[in-house]
């Protein structure tokens, strides 16, 4: 896959369809502990994080939070703030999941509203990686932290937090890639393919801004240390499918 993309002034703004397996709720971390699968469960809604309510808080809700986490599951489902009391909203209360979905808010229960405080947030121990686990398989909008074989979120890469543990989603040769130019001076290759043709291999991180909903926004693209947006000359459904499924959305 490649996508030549000119870097002038006028933006390109999307509207992606939101699909059930790459649910935009998929900002989830766990915080408090001093191992990485384990930890106070944090998500982030319209880019505010916020905890979990333990009421009702059980392994099956645990085990949906490890594996959307990218763990095989849970071993103990944590309540009463055990990893520290969390601070901002409560984004999810009342859970009751069934160990059949793909994330939290897939479950029945109360989301965005909770009449709890922080000391009843919830946290999880995860089943612990083996040494010998193999890499997981990481969605399209997603990163790879190979040291804890995880994967978050793309756009959590080159942001300036250490979400990988050992600063890889932050890494230079990841944040400030020298990328090859096409025969265009003013476009930029990007090159998914493993082949050996010359071009650089880069994890891209797109992100949507400006938009009402988490789905809609101004396309942005983060490049040579910092973000800027993609010229809408000869874009069309061909490169809106392309980052609409980059992001983790099905087609426009």
């Amino acid at each position: 896959m490649k996508l030549q993309i000119q870097f002038i002034s006028i933006c390109t703004a999307l509207l992606c369809v939101s699909g059930v397996k790459f649910n935009v709720w998929d900002d989830i971390r766990l915080v408090g502990a001093n191992s990485h699968y384990k930890g106070r469960v944090e998500v982030r809604r319209d880019g505010v994080w916020g905890t979990v309510c333990s009421d009702r808080w059980s392994l099956y809700d645990a085990h949906v939070a490890c594996k959307q986490l990218g763990f095989d599951g849970a071993a103990i489902a944590r309540t009463g703030a055990f990893y520290g009391a969390g601070t901002g909203p409560i984004h999810h209360d009342d859970l009751n999941c069934k160990n059949i979905e793909n994330t939290l808010d897939e479950c029945p229960g109360r989301h965005g509203s909770s009449d709890c405080t922080h000391e009843e947030d919830a946290g999880v121990d995860c089943i612990k990686p083996s040494p010998q686990a193999k890499l997981p398989t990481c969605r399209p909008n997603q990163f790879l932290c190979q040291h804890f074989n995880m994967c978050i979120p793309a756009r959590w890469s080159c942001d300036g937090d250490n979400d990988c543990g050992n600063n890889a989603d932050e890494a230079d040769n990841l944040c400030h890639a020298p990328i090859n130019t096409g025969n265009n001076s003013n476009s930029l290759v990007m090159d998914d393919d493993s082949g050996g043709d010359g071009q650089s291999r880069v994890q891209v991180v797109l992100k949507l801004e400006g938009g009402k909903l988490p789905n809609e926004g101004r396309v942005e693209v983060f490049y040579n240390g910092e973000w800027g947006t993609i010229c809408d000359d000869n874009f069309g459904m061909t490169e809106a499918d392309i980052i609409c499924r980059e992001l983790g959305f099905r087609c426009v």
